[in-house]
């Protein structure tokens, strides 16, 4: 039995939308289909028409700016920003930041660097 189970919405997938829901097992999601399809969860709710969004993605951050921009700023908001993301279901944020004097090749695989660790 899933942990949750949503129905009546509309999940976007990387192929489309599925009118359904999904469910939820230890913070996965377990399945994705029609209401008839999914089974009970321990928590079971009804999203009232809602999208339902896994995986969403922030294409349009600002991180390692403002005061004391740089490269140490980065590594902060990477934290604090990743953190704020997550508890709105955001999984992937993309930096529009590029800074310094280097070029744009060097500052984003700073970004890219930085995000991963």
């Amino acid at each position: 039995m899933p942990d949750l189970t949503l129905r009546n919405g509309t999940v976007v997938t990387p192929t489309g939308l599925v009118r359904g829901g999904l469910t939820v097992t230890d913070g996965v999601i377990t399945s994705i289909g029609a209401d008839p399809e999914l089974p009970r969860g321990d928590t079971d709710l009804d999203v009232a028409g809602r999208y339902l969004l896994p995986g969403l993605i922030d294409p349009h951050v600002h991180l390692g700016i403002g005061d004391g921009a740089g490269p140490e700023k980065l590594r902060r908001d990477f934290v604090t920003e990743s953190r704020d993301a997550a508890a709105g279901g955001v999984t992937t944020m993309i930096t529009t930041t590029l800074f310094g004097t280097g070029s744009r090749g060097e500052a984003a695989e700073l970004a890219i660097a930085e995000g991963d660790r």
